[in-house]
């Protein structure tokens, strides 16, 4: 079994990776992401996503057809299951759930991309970009 650090740091590196496909497979820099990991490391960054309400970044990567990279798709990977609690991932499980019931519509996607509307929560709920 690995050391609890070695665990958090070959996370770290996973969250640099997946940062790095987003940009590669979507075009899109998951600017939040980035900054977050830089100041506290892959896997305080990632609780500190989960335990906020959603952030752009995963709804845009959402939004561009690839929840895959998403720190709620990293905290639901049985790979990184023991790095979260349960808690944790059940809120990853619910925002992935409710993404899956909400219809990427073209017209959905072009608002999201353009920072018009929140896909769940609709125009002037969220106060994009915070």
């Amino acid at each position: 079994m690995l050391g609890g650090g070695e665990v958090q740091d070959r996370f770290h590196r996973a969250v640099l990776q997946v940062i790095s496909r987003a940009i590669r497979q979507c075009g899109y820099a998951p600017d939040l992401y980035l900054r977050m990991v830089s100041e506290h490391g892959g896997l305080e960054a990632a609780k500190r996503l989960l335990a906020e309400p959603v952030s752009d970044d995963s709804l845009q990567l959402w939004a561009r057809g690839k929840p895959d990279l998403t720190i709620e798709a990293m905290a639901r990977s049985a790979q990184w299951s023991e790095l979260f609690s349960a808690e944790e991932r059940e809120v990853a499980q619910q925002r992935q759930a409710d993404w899956s019931l909400t219809p990427v519509a073209d017209e959905i996607v072009a608002e999201v991309l353009a920072g018009v509307a929140h896909p769940l929560y609709g125009e002037d709920e969220i106060a994009w970009g915070e």
